[in-house]
C-alpha cells in the first residue's frame, strides 16, 4: 500500500486530514483511550477466575475481600476513564470533577491494592508471635508511609482540583501532575513502600 506522502494531492484533500496542531493532543488521547479500555477488561476474566477457583472458606478471609475490592476499584478506574476521554474525544464537555476523580483513583488504587501486602505481612509475622520492638518496625513504619501517602496525595488532589476547575482546560490537570511535587513524592514512597 502506498503511503500518504506518495499519493497525489487529488487523493487529499484539506478536510480530511486535521491540522496539525490537532493530530498530537488527539492522538494521545486516543492512545489513552486504548489503554485505558484494555486494562479493565483484562480485569473481567481475572475476576471470574478470582470466584471460580477460590474455595468457599478462603472467600471468607481479608485477602481474597481485599482482592475482590482491588478488581472492583479498577473497573470503576476503567469505567470512569473510559466515560471521560471518549467524551472528550467526542467534543463534548467533560467536567473537571471527573478528571479530578480519575486523578484520584489513579493514586489511590495503589494504596488500596499495597494493603493486601500489610495483610501478607500480618499473616506472616503475627504480631504475637514477634517481639514488640520488632512488631512497632515493621507495622509502624507500614503504617506511617501508608498514613503519609495518604496525606501527601489528599494535598495533592486539592491542588489538582483546583486546577481543573480555574482552567478553561479540565485535563490542564494532567500537565499540573507533572510538576507537583507532592507526586513526585507518592511515587518515590510508593516504591519505597513496594520494597
Amino acid at each position: 500500500m502506498p503511503s500518504t506522502a506518495s499519493l497525489p494531492n487529488t487523493y487529499l484533500s484539506d478536510s480530511s486530514v486535521p491540522p496539525s496542531a490537532l493530530q498530537i493532543p488527539f492522538s494521545g488521547i486516543v492512545d489513552l483511550l486504548i489503554v485505558e479500555t484494555v486494562f479493565p477488561t483484562l480485569l473481567i476474566p481475572i475476576a471470574l477466575c478470582l470466584f471460580m477457583f477460590t474455595k468457599p472458606e478462603i472467600q471468607r478471609k481479608p485477602i481474597f475481600l481485599l482482592n475482590v475490592l482491588s478488581v472492583m476499584l479498577g473497573l470503576v478506574f476503567g469505567g470512569i476513564t473510559m466515560a471521560t476521554v471518549s467524551r472528550t474525544v467526542a467534543g463534548h464537555h467533560v467536567s473537571p470533577n471527573f478528571v479530578t476523580a480519575v486523578t484520584g483513583l489513579y493514586f489511590f488504587i495503589p494504596v488500596c491494592v499495597q494493603c493486601i501486602l500489610f495483610v501478607r505481612i500480618f499473616a506472616v509475622y503475627p504480631p504475637r508471635a514477634i517481639s514488640r520492638l520488632l512488631a512497632a518496625t515493621i507495622y509502624g513504619t507500614l503504617l506511617g508511609m501508608t498514613l503519609a501517602r495518604i496525606v501527601n496525595l489528599g494535598i495533592a488532589l486539592k491542588q489538582f482540583s483546583d486546577t481543573a476547575h480555574l482552567s478553561p482546560d479540565p485535563w490542564a490537570v494532567t500537565g499540573v501532575a507533572r510538576r507537583v511535587p507532592l507526586v513526585t513524592v507518592e511515587l518515590s514512597m510508593g516504591l519505597v513502600y513496594d520494597t
